[in-house]
Formats: structure tokens, sequence, C-alpha cells
């Protein structure tokens, strides 16, 4: 448990400064289960390696793995708003203010905050999709000393001032500007913390500036010195404090009240971004990591537009396929209402999906288009996909496959019937795809209605049989 070493009078609270293995905690005498929130605090580097924690991660006692969730919530989904607080920020020449930026941009999606993705409390998980939301330079800096309430007053201010929308996913980055008077300087190099103001709970980190004395004898060796690094070091820190453990001791601590980012405080920090971060706890790995790989399909390889209005996107069905054998896949539009005359095939290049590789006309009438599905594949082995088009509506029997020919979609390579009748051909959604590995494109048919009790996938041959 915390060692309690000294009695103080912090913010006007008579509090006793404990230190659970690395981390700082200011909170009232006697453990009141009512007491204000609490100041989580980062503690200063101890120095040379032989002065820090001879085991990065250790707990003694904590058991395993270390954190332990507490019944509260965790940061669904982080959105920060960052605030640089006095007008020295346009003039500081320690690039900081940029770096911040550059973190907090670049964390969601990251490899490094998949690891808080681990995290969850009794609703859901952390997603990895924290968002920076907005930056703010309030021109008036602290008019006295800054401590628990001028950072929780400038968090409310920067949001009524900004419009800035407000969630229990929110987190507010406060950082006064140099030689900003700071309460307790000196015992801690950051702190995160939760409070009310105006009817909203809002969750706050105070970041110091670390150049100014005391700061700078014992938190600069987080960042080898730099004043930039090591703000975003301690940024890190207390972002993935405040994102699995808002409301301290709430969330994900261990039993002597360390955080995430505590039990890994005297770890290396590591470049990431271009920035310097810091390692972090993860319960999975069971010691200090700086990134868990994604799941399948838990990560995105692009978000972009594309050259097709959203107005007139109903109007296509969709496929995939490399038509201009660039090794990308492009996708195929094909337009089957809204058009002059027959269904149309429009092929967005998958380099730049804004741009089209094909605007063409097909040999299906627009009248007859809305009695087809489709699918992309490469029926002749031309190295060009092919238009599938599955009759499932007005045939004579079952539903049919009829291939326009990927390089002039006026012309087709097949009319031909299936085995799949036509009443039971709605029942399916389709696709294609070399199954058996021949060259020539298999329809796949995945039946999603009137099974026995799974969705079902049927597989038509694409080669004479």
């Amino acid at each position: 448990m915390g060692r309690c070493v000294r009695a103080a009078s912090f913010f006007g609270l008579c509090v006793a400064v404990c230190l659970a293995g690395n981390a700082a905690i200011a909170e009232p005498q006697g453990g009141n289960p009512n007491r204000p929130p609490v100041m989580h605090m980062m503690r200063p580097h101890p120095g040379p390696p032989e002065n820090s924690r001879a085991n990065v991660g250790s707990c003694g006692g904590c058991g395993t793995p270390p954190l332990r969730y507490g019944g509260g919530a965790v940061q669904h989904r982080p959105r920060v708003f960052l605030v640089l607080w006095g007008s020295r920020w346009s003039t500081d020449g320690s690039g900081s203010s940029s770096a911040e930026s550059t973190l907090f941009r670049s964390l969601g999606g990251s490899h490094w905050n998949q690891v808080l993705s681990q995290y969850t409390d009794s609703s859901s998980q952390v997603f990895n999709d924290e968002l920076l939301l907005g930056t703010w330079t309030d021109p008036v800096g602290p008019s006295g000393t800054v401590d628990y309430t001028a950072v929780l007053n400038e968090a409310a201010h920067a949001s009524a001032v900004n419009g800035w929308q407000h969630t229990a996913d929110t987190q507010y980055f406060i950082l006064p500007q140099q030689g900003s008077s700071i309460s307790g300087a000196g015992s801690f190099c950051a702190w995160h913390s939760n409070g009310a103001s105006g009817g909203n709970n809002f969750y706050f980190s105070l970041i110091p500036y670390v150049g100014d004395s005391p700061f700078a004898s014992g938190c600069l060796a987080y960042g080898n010195g730099s004043v930039s690094q090591t703000m975003t070091y301690v940024s890190s820190h207390e972002y993935a404090e405040t994102t699995t453990d808002p409301t301290p001791y709430s969330g994900w601590v261990t039993s002597d009240h360390s955080e995430n980012g505590d039990l890994c405080a005297y770890a290396p920090g590591v470049g990431l971004f271009g920035v310097t971060v810091t390692m972090t706890w993860s319960n999975s790995d069971n010691q200090c990591v700086s990134s868990d790989p994604f799941p399948p399909y838990n990560s995105f390889l692009l978000h972009a537009t594309s050259g097709i209005t959203l107005a007139d996107a109903p109007n296509f069905q969709w496929g995939v396929g490399d038509y201009n054998r660039d090794g990308i896949p492009d996708i195929y539009a094909i337009k089957v209402k809204n058009t002059g005359g027959t269904a149309e095939v429009h092929i967005l290049n998958g380099a730049n999906t804004n741009s089209f590789l094909l605007h063409a006309t097909s040999g299906i009438t627009l009248a007859d288009a809305p009695n087809f599905k489709w699918a992309v594949g490469d029926y002749n082995r031309d190295g060009i996909p092919d238009v599938i088009a599955i009759k499932v509506k007005s045939t004579s029997g079952s539903a049919e496959v009829h291939i326009l020919n990927g390089a002039n979609t006026n012309s087709f390579l097949l009319h031909g019937t299936s085995a799949i009748s036509l009443t039971d051909a709605t029942n399916f959604q389709w696709g294609a795809g070399d199954y058996n590995r021949d060259g020539t494109a298999d329809v796949f048919a995945i039946k999603v209605a009137q099974t026995s009790g799974s969705a079902e996938v049927h597989i038509l041959n694409g080669a004479v049989s």
C-alpha cells in the first residue's frame, strides 16, 4: 500500500502525500470515501538508472496481473482538447506545442493506443480511435498560482469559449505557459484528476512547462533533457491513465493505487510519431509495452472519399477487382438506376478513389438492371476482371449467370443458367472468386434466408464440368 511520508496542505485541503509505487497521490487524511477528487501525480524521475526502480513494472503484493478493475468507468472513445494557457506559447521556442499536437493527432489507430483496448468497464471497452478535437491558445495566462481549482476552471472556460462538445470521453490537457507559478512544483511532473463545473464533470490533466525550475531537475530525464520530448512523454502517461482510470481510483489500478502509466514510468521513452511517449502497462502481456497487435479486422487500411456523390450513391451496386493491374484492387460501381438507358460500369481507382479508370455502358438494359445482383471476377483469364451479373428475377426457372467482358462491357462472355432455382434466388447474396484455383471465377452464393439454422455458403463452379 502507499506510505504517507509527510503531512501538507494542498489547495486548501489537509492531505497526506502518499507514495504508491512510483505514483504520488494527494488525498485527504483518513481515507474518507467521500473525499474530493484526487490529483493522481506522476513523480519526478529518480535520476540515474541506478536510482530507478530495479524492476520496472513491479508492484509488491499487487498480484498478477497487477491492474484490477475497480468498478468505475473507462473512457470508451477518448476525445482530447489541448489548451495552451497564456500568450507566451506563441513565442515559445521549445517546439512543445507542435509536439503535443503531433502526439494527439497520432494516437488514434496506433499500435501504442491499441494496448489500452484491453481495458473495459461494465458497458464497453476502450476503442482505438482517439481524436484531437480542438486546440486553443488562451491569450490570458494564469492570474495566480495554478492549483486544482484553477486547472478545473480553465478546462471549463476553454469548453465554454470554444463551444466544445463535452462528454464522459472528453479529456482536457491544460498546459500553463512558461514561467507560471504551479502549486506543489517540484513534487510531480504532471497529474490528472476530475471535477464538476457548471453541471458537467471534467476530466483533465495538468502538464507544467517542464523546462521551468524546479520541474527541470526532476522531470527532464524522462525526455532525455528535451523540453518538448518530456512534455509528450508525460502527456502520453496522463492520457493512458485518464483513459483507463478517469476518476481515480475507480477504474484500472493496483492495490497500492498505481495506474498503468505508473508501472512503467521509469522505463525508457519510446520514439513514435516523431515524439517521445511512455511505455504503458499491459495486463495481457504482464509487462510494459509500447505496442499491441491489432486483432483481425479491428484496424483500417484506408479512410477516403470517392468520386461518387452521396446523392447518387443509392443508384449503385458494388464490387472489387484489379482493373488496371497495378496490384491495388479497384472499386466497381455498377449503376442500375437513373442512367441513359443501360446499366453502367464505373471503376474507381483503388490508388485514388476520387478518380475513375472507366465510365462505360453495358449490355444490360436499364429496365432489366434491377433484376440482377452483381459480382466481379476474371472469367476468361485475360487478367481483366469481368462483371458477373446474376439474374435473380424474371427468368425462365433458375437464377441466370451473365458475364460482361471486362475489356468491353457491352459484350458478353457467357449467358447461362445455374443450379439455384428462381424461387430460391432472392434468399442469396452474391460474390465471385476462384475457389478451386483453376483460373476461372466461381460464383459464391451465400444463403441468408430460408436455411436450417445458419447462413450457408454455396459455390457455383465457373468452369465447364
